[in-house]
Formats: C-alpha cells, sequence, structure tokens
C-alpha cells in the first residue's frame, strides 16, 4: 500500500513540473521584452514592446536633416513674450494653464533637495510650456500641458515628429550616470502618453532630429574603452516600428 502511495507522490511531483515547464514556455513566447536577446543595442532594441532597427550614417547625412526647434534658454526672454500666462514671484514659476494654476518652486538649499526651475518658453507644436530642471546632481525637462496643467518628465530635449503626433527625448550620460541614459517615446496628447522607455547601456543620444514620421537620425555617444573619454560620437538612424 505504502508503494502504491509512494507512486502516486511520484507521479504527481511529474506532472507538476511538466506543468511548470509549460506555462514558462508560453510566457517565453509571449514576452516581448529585453530579456530576449537581440543582436545589440547598436543593431535593434525594444521600445514599448516593438523592435526599434539602428542603423549607421553619415555625419553629413546627419548635418543635412532638417534641424529640430530651437530653444531660447533666455527665461527673460521666455517670460517677456508670454507674460500673460507665465510669471516668475521670486522662486517661484508660475503657468495660467485652461484648468488650473501650476506652480514651480526653486528649493536654493545646498543639499539634495537643490532644484532650480527656469522657463524655457512655450511650444506651439505640443501645447505646452517647456522647463528646464536643475537639480544637485542631475536634471531634467518638465512639459506642463497648457490645457490640463499636467505635468510630463522627460529625460532630455523634447523633438515634435514633423505630422506632430510623437515626442521624441533623449539623453546621453554614458560615463556619469547622473541622469537617465536612454529614450522616450510619447504620444503627442494633452498630458502626453508614455509610449515607451528605453534606458541604453552602450550608447546615448546627444542630439536627435526626426528625418520623417518613422526615423530618427540621432547623433550618439557610443562606449569606447580605448577613448581618452571612454566614448566616441557616431551618427545613427533609428527606425521605429510604429
Amino acid at each position: 500500500m505504502r508503494s502504491f502511495s509512494t507512486l502516486i507522490a511520484i507521479l504527481s511531483c511529474i506532472f507538476l513540473v511538466n506543468c511548470q515547464k509549460d506555462k514558462k514556455t508560453e510566457e517565453d513566447a509571449d514576452e516581448p521584452t529585453d530579456s530576449k536577446v537581440l543582436v545589440s543595442e547598436l543593431d535593434t532594441f525594444y521600445l514599448g514592446g516593438k523592435i526599434v532597427r539602428v542603423e549607421k550614417i553619415k555625419k553629413s547625412d546627419f548635418d543635412e536633416a532638417d534641424a529640430p526647434v530651437a530653444i531660447d534658454t533666455s527665461e527673460i526672454n521666455n517670460l517677456e513674450r508670454d507674460s500673460e500666462i507665465v510669471k516668475r514671484i521670486g522662486d517661484t514659476l508660475l503657468f495660467k494653464t485652461a484648468a488650473k494654476e501650476v506652480t514651480l518652486i526653486n528649493n536654493n538649499s545646498d543639499t539634495d533637495e537643490y532644484a532650480r526651475y527656469t522657463y524655457y518658453g512655450y511650444r506651439e507644436d505640443m501645447d505646452q510650456f517647456v522647463v528646464f530642471g536643475g537639480f544637485y546632481e542631475w536634471h531634467n525637462y518638465i512639459l506642463v500641458d497648457a490645457q490640463t496643467g499636467d505635468q510630463t518628465i522627460l529625460w532630455g530635449q523634447p523633438e515634435v515628429s514633423p505630422n506632430g503626433k510623437l515626442i521624441v527625448s533623449g539623453n546621453s550620460d554614458l560615463t556619469a550616470q547622473f541622469t537617465d541614459n536612454g529614450l522616450q517615446l510619447y504620444q503627442s496628447t494633452h498630458a502626453p502618453k508614455v509610449l515607451g522607455e528605453k534606458i541604453l547601456q552602450s550608447w546615448g543620444p546627444e542630439k536627435i532630429k526626426w528625418y520623417d514620421n518613422n526615423t530618427l537620425y540621432i547623433k550618439a555617444n557610443v562606449v569606447d574603452d580605448n577613448s581618452p573619454d571612454l566614448e566616441t560620437t557616431t551618427h545613427f538612424k533609428v527606425i521605429l516600428d510604429l
């Protein structure tokens, strides 16, 4: 009787193990994540569950592509231009959006809480106010929606696709690694919707241009252990699978 019970227990264990293997196989087959090994970030990677293709281009190709919208970094100029809807009162930036007032307040303490917000102007192509945030050892860009007042945190300067439907942002910080190094892709709506974010390990976008509605031209810094700066500059065409 004991032998029969032992046999039943063994068969039950085998059944459970096989079920777990089948379940894992099904999960792996459906997993569109970075855990699946691609050729290289210099060739392909996932962004928002979709494969992005990377190709090298000449510097001249990058230079000839249309330049992105220039950002006026002078807060004085920007505040004068938009004085009816954006004001600075001491350490406080005040935005009058359609839905509510939004404030961003500087923190001048010499601690990790340090924050300095600089108004970089209104972008009509996004209907967003652009703010540069400088912090203790890092930085980001902040979009304040002119209609809703919602805030969106970007790793780098926002660039809008030619058809106005997408916003891409990128930042390169391979060596110091104080800030996020990689790409963000958003749907350009009120309160922009994130479509994908990718932290890159082998290269970082220094400057981004839209070539067309599905293609980015990027000036990139690439990890190079043989370089005195531990990185070199190259240029990529990044094709989005949208």
